[in-house]
């Protein structure tokens, strides 16, 4: 964690050139140890104490926001919000466009075309209102959709960027893409083109974008 935040801080000091980084750190589950067995989650009880313990761990590693990865919880993860701002640090999630979040003040969500079809592969004029209304910002992560293109058209992908190789994970993390079949790809095609048109329509609407790569 500390070599992230020592780029980010000499980002924002001016003495690395670089775009602003913001970190989270921890993702934090209401209900769902999805990622527990990758050691890189935080899974609160409902005790309101342990919430703020968990989100003040985040913020001595250096976290400026939070993201919550599930909301079957709903109360919970109202007050992982609430104690997220209380310690003036912003709140994202997962596919968080859901009305409870944006009522507990969710500052943003991750991702367009892997959540719901509502929220994603058509997404309707009403929720890009909300979206702007509420001031949701929205990571996209179109490179994400499209790398997983790429790489299955061609798996070399990975092999050619001698300056890139000493950062990727293990080949093995991408094995689903390279693996996908030719219907699959056409399936992932569709969603980086609905991505793009969801992202412009919310971009022109004055929601406020994010990039991200959820690698």
């Amino acid at each position: 964690m500390a070599p992230l935040v020592a780029y980010a801080d000499a980002i924002a000091a001016g003495s690395l050139p670089g775009p602003r980084v913001a970190y989270g750190g921890f993702q934090f589950y209401s209900d769902w140890p999805f990622d527990e067995e990758q050691g890189r989650g935080i899974e609160p009880e409902a005790d309101a104490d342990h919430v703020k313990r968990a989100v003040a761990l985040a913020q001595s590693f250096g976290a400026q926001h939070i993201k919550t990865r599930t909301f079957r919880r709903w109360d919970i993860n109202a007050r992982m919000i609430s104690e997220a701002h209380r310690r003036g640090m912003r709140a994202t999630g997962h596919c968080s466009h859901l009305l409870p979040l944006i009522a507990a003040g969710m500052d943003a969500k991750e991702h367009i075309g892997l959540c719901e079809l509502r929220g994603d592969t058509y997404i309707y004029d009403d929720l890009i209102q909300l979206f702007r209304a509420a001031g949701i910002g929205v990571v996209p992560t179109i490179s994400y959709l499209d790398f997983a293109v790429r790489l299955n058209e061609h798996p070399a992908l990975l092999d050619d960027d001698a300056e890139l190789m000493p950062f990727m994970p293990a080949r093995e993390n991408f094995e689903w893409m390279i693996n996908l079949t030719a219907a699959a790809r056409k399936d992932w095609i569709q969603k980086v083109a609905e991505a793009r048109e969801a992202t412009l329509k919310l971009s022109r609407a004055g929601v406020t974008i994010g990039t991200g790569t959820d690698i």
